[in-house]
């Protein structure tokens, strides 16, 4: 139903793992065929033009589409590339559209995930929900994907997914520990409003990489009453691409979140009152 989900994406117009453009409008496309409210966090987009600006010639106007932007001179005082933080440092740009959304159920991923339709009257308040992922080639959604209509493309991917690498469930942090259900949760935690008002959205200190999904799940489970779970019947596709995370970072090494205390020590939020920079205001475009 129109209105019912916000999809929050984190987002830099920097070519991340080169055609990001390309993985962009399709999977915007399909976002805005199931009529989702699309949250787009710019976070510093190294020449100064929002992702959504160069695209969206190539995107139906529907209204559905925000972007929030974030300017790089706000970004590098906040989270310093030279500090070893994320170039699009995703749980400060995620939990200003966390915090920004006005739905009722809220659902993060990224900008190269293709979903299909979610049916918000199945789901539980009290859960947050991640789903099992299938990796399509670039020679596949380069080539093949791009001149047809998102039902007809969704529709395909699904009739061939038994052919596609599918990211197998894993417990990542110990063996008799929920917290992470599958590999590569963070592109797609769904959970209602509720829940991310009451863990405070992503932990703020994890600005580096790695374990900040595990550690939202972890909170999860750590709040009274609330739980996780995989949707079944929800099967999103990954639009694969090159890893440039060595080059993202051209102050040094992009560095680690501290596993220890992401996954074992950091069960209650310490983020504060403001979390997502609450209070602040950033220029938006509507597409």
């Amino acid at each position: 139903m129109r209105g019912i989900i916000s999809v929050v994406i984190p987002c830099a117009n920097d070519n991340y793992g080169l055609f990001l453009e390309e993985r962009a409008i399709l999977a915007l496309d399909s976002m805005i065929s199931n009529d989702y409210n699309v949250i787009l966090i710019d976070w510093g987009s190294p020449n100064g033009v929002p992702l959504l600006e160069d695209i969206r010639p190539f995107l139906r106007s529907t209204g559905l589409i925000k972007s929030i932007i974030v300017p790089i001179e706000f970004t590098q005082k906040v989270a310093p590339i030279s500090s070893g933080n994320q170039s699009c440092c995703e749980v400060l740009a995620r939990n200003i559209g966390i915090r920004r959304s006005t739905t009722d159920w809220i659902l993060s991923t990224n900008i190269d995930i293709i979903l299909g339709g979610i049916e918000t009257e199945k789901l539980d308040s009290n859960t947050l929900y991640t789903a099992r992922k299938y990796n399509v080639p670039e020679i596949i959604h380069l080539i093949q994907l791009h001149n047809m209509p998102h039902e007809m493309r969704y529709q395909m991917l699904l009739n061939n997914k038994d052919k596609l690498e599918q990211m197998k469930y894993m417990i990542d942090v110990d063996p008799m520990d929920k917290a992470s259900l599958i590999v590569g949760c963070g592109d797609f935690q769904l959970a209602h409003k509720t829940i991310w008002d009451q863990v405070r959205g992503f932990e703020e200190t994890l600005t580096k990489r790695s374990f900040a999904d595990t550690n939202l799940q972890l909170k999860v489970l750590h709040s009274k009453g609330h739980k996780i779970s995989v949707l079944e019947e929800q099967i999103l596709f990954h639009l694969d691409h090159k890893s440039n995370i060595h080059s993202m970072n051209k102050h040094g090494a992009v560095l680690h979140n501290d596993k220890a205390k992401a996954t074992q020590l950091l069960t209650k939020t310490e983020n504060s009152d403001t979390w997502g920079f609450q209070g602040m205001l950033f220029p938006t475009l509507i597409h």
